[in-house]
């Protein structure tokens, strides 16, 4: 199991000092190397939870369970070495650094993390050529494509080998053929790599891809 969550409930402090619910006994677990959708109206808590699985923000109460470690346990920085060791990311708008190119933007998890800039970038070269992208790995940001972008960010997720991937509508600023392209790699990936798949998605043939999919409604699960 590499995720567990268990009667999570979130609530925030309003503006005239109510208590806003924003998930309510929320409860799923979730295997290694196997994928799952959050779906729901706007408003139903799935970005939230996306946070709270990844140790973006704690819970109110109940737990989430990361390779059996719950996370509101761990200090911040705990949290943050976690993330950055056996997480990835990829996000609706890419995410990138700017003055960066795509090679350096896909070995900057590397880099942090201590690895040599000539081992990070050979890396790098690597799975830019996976995604396709291997003749543009001097191009910065403004140079490439939206869907072209996404590869980046997507090889920027998975060159450190995490074990989960969270992918908060990764392909919501996308045109048709690009989404379809985006999607495939995903899946590719989760099953190469055996990395679990954590989707939050309006997409509803882009859930349906999924092993799983998880409905929220009002902060609730339902059927």
């Amino acid at each position: 199991m590499i995720l567990e969550v268990e009667q999570l409930h979130k609530s925030f402090a309003s503006g005239s000092g109510e208590t806003l619910s924003v998930l309510s006994n929320v409860s799923f677990v979730l295997e290694r190397g196997t994928s799952c959708a959050l779906v729901g109206p706007s408003g139903s808590g799935k970005t939230t939870l996306l946070g709270l699985c990844a140790g973006l923000d704690v819970p109110t109460s109940g737990a989430v369970r990361f390779e059996g470690r719950n996370l509101a346990q761990l200090s911040d920085d705990e949290r943050a070495l976690l993330r950055r060791s056996r997480m990835g990311f990829v996000f609706q708008n890419f995410q990138l650094v700017p003055n960066l190119s795509a090679i350096d933007n896909v070995a900057l998890p590397l880099e942090l993390a201590g690895v040599s800039h000539r081992d990070a970038a050979k890396r790098a070269d690597s799975i830019l050529d996976r995604v396709g992208l291997a003749t543009r790995r001097g191009h910065y940001p403004a140079q490439l494509s939206g869907g072209e972008q996404q590869r980046v960010a997507l090889a920027r997720a998975v060159i450190h080998g995490p074990a989960i991937l969270f992918a908060d509508e990764p392909t919501g600023n996308l045109d048709a053929a690009n989404s379809e392209r985006i999607t495939d790699l995903l899946f590719e990936l989760n099953s190469e790599l055996s990395t679990a798949l954590v989707l939050v998605t309006h997409n509803p043939e882009l859930a349906q891809k999924t092993q799983r999919v998880i409905k929220l409604k009002g902060g609730l699960l339902v059927p």
